[in-house]
């Protein structure tokens, strides 16, 4: 540097340089001009004076919440807190949230373990293409593209390849592709609407859970530019039919796609409720459905190709 002068003439002397100290780990490439890029996709880790890195396994050390901010990274992800309402967890490997979601939104690339539990809320959404594993959920959503493990479900939309539930399952709808296992299910009083469902294809990949949504959303968008506002007029000529046509035959090609699984599981589907099933518990097996109107317990329902109905075993303890 270049000494200075203040205004009454005296020597303003350069500060000695010091060395940086700063370490640059292996996911950082430094060009010869000193600029740091990223050498592998991942999770930036920076310490002032001390490193700086990309991980591909990362620990947030603390909730995630204004002070962080949302994580969306690629690699293993573990949060040695909580998910707080309306932040968002997005790794594409194994996450593991060492406290619970409140009314937050997370997404696994593969499998989610959750130490403590799932509260739910208008923009919470929980899923993971591998399993997941949690204590218990309230007024949740999930999806799980294998086995989705918990103690307790109340008034939850539970959708995986497997369900498992050691206490119970109150309100709201737990489906499933191969089988459904809970404790007990419904409440005696008839308050709370409760569906077992197995024999149900999931939709796949299953963090993709708003696709119809977006086709609707680009439909609408691609009328809107066409000039078509007259729903007679949404088969016509143009880009907006063509596109049209696409979204049509994308949806027949899906729908044929489900009933084709759909026949498939129903071989092997199967709710168990290992304790009661009460009064008002509906049961589905594929598309058929059983509304009970009486306590069940200890019974297996399942698909009984013969008698074309949904068939009741009863374990012995």
């Amino acid at each position: 540097g270049v000494p200075g002068r203040r205004v009454d003439g005296s020597v303003i002397k350069v500060p000695t340089v010091r060395g940086s100290k700063l370490r640059v780990g292996q996911g950082i490439r430094a060009a010869p001009d000193g600029r740091l890029y990223a050498a592998r996709p991942g999770v930036l880790v920076y310490a002032p004076e001390q490193n700086i890195d990309v991980v591909q396994v990362h620990v947030h050390p603390r909730d995630v919440d204004l002070r962080s901010g949302n994580l969306h990274m690629e690699g293993v992800l573990t949060v040695r807190g909580s998910v707080q309402h309306q932040f968002t967890v997005r790794a594409t490997g194994e996450i593991e949230i060492q406290g619970s979601v409140e009314c937050g939104s997370v997404f696994g690339g593969a499998g989610l373990r959750i130490r403590g539990g799932v509260r739910g809320g208008n923009s919470g959404l929980v899923c993971a293409e591998g399993d997941i594993t949690l204590h218990h959920a309230e007024g949740a959503y999930l999806r799980a593209g294998g086995t989705l493990k918990l103690e307790s479900a109340i008034h939850c939309d539970l959708a995986a390849n497997k369900i498992q539930t050691t206490r119970l399952i109150r309100g709201g709808s737990a489906v499933a592709e191969v089988s459904v296992v809970t404790g007990d299910a419904g409440t005696p009083n008839l308050g709370s609407a409760t569906l077992l469902a197995a024999g149900v294809p999931l939709e796949r990949p299953v963090c993709d859970v708003r696709l119809a949504l977006a086709a609707q959303k680009e439909q609408r968008n691609l009328q809107r530019g066409a000039g078509v506002r007259d729903p007679d007029e949404r088969s016509g000529s143009g880009k907006a039919g063509r596109a049209n046509a696409t979204i049509a035959q994308r949806a027949l090609a899906l729908k044929a796609e489900h009933a084709a699984r759909r026949e498939q599981l129903l071989q092997v589907a199967s709710v168990y409720v290992q304790g009661t099933a009460h009064p008002g518990v509906t049961i589905q097996i594929g598309v058929h459905t059983l509304t009970l109107d009486q306590p069940i317990s200890d019974t297996r329902f399942s698909w009984d190709p013969v008698q074309r109905a949904i068939r009741r075993e009863r374990h012995d303890r």
